[in-house]
């Protein structure tokens, strides 16, 4: 599955960047195992659901990979967002324009108690030291795009951040 729109080239990971990132994400995976699993059992004893959220996102040459992700959020959360749209802090004055590409709430009320402490330290995005090892993600690089913003921007004609991999 590919976002539609047309790149000229192909964008390749240059080898010595490819071996840091494996290198790098393989040791820190290792080092911060045990974290890993008290985040899980935390978030596994706070609310109910997965305790890692999967997302399908837009990376290099606007391949769709599935990015993980400690879940932060109560389950179902992704149901209400078409309602909170008038809350989103890149809208348009008081009218709400379906054709912003990112949706960002300040104090959400979807996030679970520790989804706040974990977004906050960035201990969410653990889990895609996997994506990395896989070679989905890279350690430095672009944010991975949802769906509905690659496909927003790509109408706006501001493909070009899909040349890279993401991190």
């Amino acid at each position: 599955m590919k976002v539609s729109t047309r790149i000229t080239s192909l964008y390749r990971l240059p080898v010595h960047k490819r071996i840091f990132d494996v290198f790098a994400a393989t040791i820190l995976l290792l080092v911060v195992s045990p974290l890993t699993i008290v985040i899980a059992i935390i978030i596994k004893l706070e609310s109910n659901g997965n305790i890692i959220y999967k997302s399908k996102r837009v990376g290099a040459n606007q391949q769709i990979f599935t990015l993980y992700k400690f879940r932060t959020m109560h389950n179902g959360s992704d149901l209400l967002l078409n309602n909170m749209l008038h809350l989103n802090v890149y809208r348009n004055d008081d009218r709400i324009d379906s054709n912003i590409a990112f949706v960002k709430f300040k104090d959400d009320c979807r996030v679970t108690r520790i989804g706040r402490l974990l977004r906050k330290t960035h201990f969410d995005e653990l889990p895609q030291l996997l994506n990395v090892i896989k070679g989905e993600m890279s350690i430095i690089g672009n944010r991975p795009l949802e769906i509905y913003e690659a496909e927003k921007l790509v109408k706006k004609m501001k493909y070009f951040v899909f040349l890279r991999q993401p991190a």
